[in-house]
């Protein structure tokens, strides 16, 4: 689900569920119309790379400030979204999911992911290494794929590694190296990282008579 609601100075965008290819187009429509600083609210399993990608191309090059608030996951694909984020805040218990690349029809399988990310997970003690999601988010894609384009996967892999270096501040060879081993990261380690700025409880726009009303930020704590 996307919404796009413009108030007066602002437009207050909410994703919640799959990137799907339509939303680069919704958005392009509106955003000329954002006379102010535009609210993100993301929840996203992941979904269409190229849509996120260019979600996050046009969300970058608008002249005024772009929050991201994630409130639940930003996945996969959605992490891409995130990255446009001039600030981005995380609720305590909302998780980022980075991975390789996965060719056209697997898109299907991320919601798929993250849930092989929170069994495996739950099945690592507190000293092991986060990291020990690898395998199996690495297996999931592998089982999705009848035959994996290589070259495919190199070029947006490069391409989705940049845009996390540039927002992190870190070599893309280390980007290159999270997305391979498959990284879930919970909010500490994702401003620990440089992913995000901000850990802070969020709530939700609600629609109001005067239009949408602006979100409220409690215990927010600087980076």
């Amino acid at each position: 689900m996307s919404d796009w609601h413009i108030g007066e100075a602002s437009l207050i965008a909410r994703i919640a569920g799959p990137i799907k290819r339509h939303m680069p187009g919704e958005l392009r429509a509106l955003l000329p119309y954002a006379r102010g600083e535009v609210l993100v609210f993301l929840d996203s399993p992941g979904g269409d790379g190229d849509a996120a990608r260019e979600i996050h191309d046009m969300l970058r090059a608008h002249p005024h400030q772009i929050t991201v608030f994630i409130s639940g996951h930003a996945d996969s694909s959605a992490s891409l979204i995130a990255m446009a984020g001039r600030r981005i805040w995380m609720s305590p218990s909302a998780r980022m999911l980075l991975h390789n690349p996965v060719p056209g029809r697997a898109v299907k399988n991320a919601p798929g992911m993250r849930a092989v990310a929170d069994a495996q997970r739950g099945a690592i003690s507190a000293q092991q290494s986060w990291h020990g999601v690898a395998s199996v988010i690495n297996g999931a894609i592998s089982e999705a794929l009848a035959q994996p384009s290589a070259t495919w996967v190199e070029e947006h892999a490069a391409q989705y590694a940049k845009i996390y270096a540039r927002r992190t501040r870190r070599p893309v060879s280390e980007m290159r190296r999270l997305m391979e081993i498959g990284t879930d990261l919970s909010a500490q380690q994702a401003v620990a990282k440089g992913f995000a700025d901000r850990i802070a409880v969020i709530e939700l726009p609600r629609e109001g008579s005067m239009g949408w009303r602006m979100p409220i930020y409690s215990h927010a704590r600087p980076s």
